[in-house]
């Protein structure tokens, strides 16, 4: 992820970041937290550490940081609209947690990565996302990348 972020800010391709983020007393995780009470790991001044950023993996000042609280960073958030106004159609995501909070096997992660690759996305490695990053990412990646 860092040379994913470094390619990005080498090519001044926009850089949003989503962080997962409950006040205090867990009154803003609604029903997603009565079924899932290990989300408190995010809750402010929670002492686990979840709320910290990865070394190396921190935001810089004009870089934008959206605040979530389910599993999509658009349900509930501002992201699209951002989108929208910064004229964005592509995105490159990747991420340290994935498939809801890593709490499912590796075969769910690969099925739903075919899922998207065959539907909605092109999945690529990070070396080809890196390559159309630095390039600014010009042209489509659609059928066959």
């Amino acid at each position: 992820m860092k040379r994913l972020l470094a390619a990005a800010r080498e090519s001044s391709i926009p850089v949003i970041w989503t962080q997962v983020y409950y006040r205090k007393g867990m009154r803003d995780a609604g029903l997603f937290y009565a079924k899932s009470k290990q989300l408190a790991v995010w809750e402010e001044g929670n002492d686990r550490g979840y709320d910290a950023l990865m070394p190396g993996l921190e935001p810089k000042e004009g870089e934008e940081v959206v605040s979530k609280r389910h599993p999509s960073a658009f349900f509930g958030t501002e992201l699209a609209s951002t989108l929208h106004l910064m004229n964005v159609d592509t995105l490159v995501i990747c991420g340290v947690v994935g498939s809801a909070c890593g709490d499912r096997s590796p075969a769910i992660h690969e099925a739903n990565i075919f899922d998207m690759d065959g539907k909605m996305a092109d999945v690529v490695s990070e070396e080809e996302a890196i390559k159309h990053l630095k390039a600014g990412w010009s042209g489509s990646l659609t059928n066959g990348h």
